[in-house]
């Protein structure tokens, strides 16, 4: 076994995260950056790194994904905010939230912001957040954000509870900062920290970065954390792993969380801790896991035929009028073609404000703006920006049920992941990207060049 393959298998006992061929890059990246920091080769940084808990929190704070901003979710939080915690203190009860990934305190802290707007005080509540990153939770915990984090947090707020310092940074007013509570912890892999009970809890774009082992490892921690009335939020794709454990609830037709199944009347009789699970629980939860997705996915197959075909006329409808039909691509909002033009005249300040404007107001385009920004970032040579959002807009290619990349953009993410592997001598990566492109055009520039003619 080689040290890049125990390196892997470290980080997923650590963080139960998926390693596969589009975050090998990121996590190869990361390692040659130690290593040259320290001094060390990185069979070295390797044992450095399984060794040293210091030295493997920092290679941890590198690859974990930390973006996030305020009210990202603000339909979800506002109806805990002015629906569920209004009932929980009428009952006498004292709300407890936990949110779960809570990067540099976005999501916590709005959702204390979004409290206060509907009468209620902070302290009134507990909120607690956890992340696996040092960095993260110490960041959140010092309160100062940069203006990127506020690309969806109305004026209002940023004038209210924030004060601009010298260094362009903004500080966090000390009633909010110390309406939430941190914690640096792994829930995966760590004993829990923190007392259940929670009536609502947050996990927002976890799922979607693990194993299915992982997850399934999650969502017991989530069902001891959680209160037996309680409420889970994820990511709207996120929803189809859930349902072997929490019940999916309506609560309008842009809102929906999850409930527990069943009652858990004796959790104390229940183990958390991973080396405790048995084996053959494991498996039999895993092949439930698998029926019950098999049966979801026949279920909405079913339920969507008359939509697939309305969305199948209307897309053959403007294939007809396409003379590129293999080229199709969504019609280009104005301000993705704003920044392309600002990108091509090399005004990147410009194109980067742009794209980044996007990602904020226009989800449907986030993708085509992840790839502008993983163009710029290349040619700005950041390349861990640069590998960060092409990885990103990957990912949301995978997912996206319409609107994909182009064979064209596919081979433009490959190209800025190829070279920035190959520059950094991690030549065997980069090959695996390299092919990529072969694949889908043969002729490309980067394979006719000598250097690659081996690929």
């Amino acid at each position: 076994m080689n040290y890049y393959q125990v390196l892997y298998n470290w980080i997923y006992q650590r963080t139960g995260h998926s390693i596969n061929i589009d975050n090998k890059d990121r996590i190869s990246l990361a390692l040659s950056d130690l290593s040259k920091e320290k001094g060390l080769k990185e069979e070295e940084c390797v044992w450095l790194i399984l060794n040293d808990n210091n030295f493997g929190q920092k290679l941890i704070d590198l690859i974990m994904t930390s973006e996030s901003y305020f009210m990202r979710y603000r339909n979800n939080m506002e109806m805990v905010a002015n629906k569920i915690i209004p009932d929980l203190l009428k009952k006498g009860i004292k709300p407890r939230i936990l949110s779960i990934a809570c990067a540099r305190g976005e999501e916590p802290y709005s959702l204390s912001m979004l409290l206060i707007d509907a009468g209620i005080n902070p302290k009134n509540v507990e909120i607690k957040a956890v992340d696996i990153s040092k960095i993260c939770i110490q960041l959140a915990q010092k309160g100062e954000f940069n203006y990127y984090s506020f690309r969806r947090l109305p004026k209002y707020y940023i004038t209210k509870y924030f004060t601009k310092s010298n260094d362009k940074k903004y500080i966090l007013n000390n009633d909010i900062r110390q309406s939430v509570k941190f914690y640096n912890m792994d829930i995966l892999s760590e004993s829990v920290k923190i007392e259940s009970g929670f009536h609502i809890i947050f996990c927002n774009n976890l799922i979607i970065y693990l194993t299915k082992n992982s997850i399934n490892s999650l969502l017991k921690k989530i069902d001891y954390l959680m209160d037996e009335k309680g409420w889970l939020f994820v990511d709207s794709a996120e929803g189809s792993h859930l349902d072997i454990v929490f019940k999916r609830t309506l609560y309008n037709k842009d809102i929906f969380a999850y409930r527990k199944k069943n009652i858990v009347k004796n959790k104390n009789k229940i183990q958390f801790k991973q080396n405790e699970i048995k084996i053959k629980n494991e498996n039999i939860f895993l092949k439930n896991n698998d029926i019950c997705n098999d049966h979801y996915l026949k279920k909405i197959k079913k339920n969507n035929n008359l939509n697939n075909k309305i969305e199948s006329t209307k897309k053959n409808k403007l294939l007809k009028n396409s003379s590129k039909i293999e080229n199709f691509q969504p019609l280009e909002p104005k301000e993705i073609i704003l920044a392309k033009k600002a990108y091509e005249n090399k005004d990147f300040d410009k194109a980067l404000k742009i794209y980044k404007e996007i990602i904020n107001s226009n989800e449907k385009f986030e993708l085509q703006a992840r790839l502008g920004l993983a163009k710029i970032y290349a040619d700005k040579s950041n390349d861990l920006e640069a590998l960060e959002n092409a990885e990103i807009a990957i990912a949301l290619d995978e997912n996206a049920s319409d609107k994909k990349l182009s064979d064209n953009d596919k081979i433009e993410i490959y190209s800025i992941i190829a070279i920035i592997l190959n520059k950094k001598g991690m030549t065997k990566l980069a090959n695996e990207y390299f092919l990529k492109i072969k694949e889908l055009n043969p002729n490309h520039p980067l394979l006719v060049m000598n250097k690659y003619n081996n690929i």
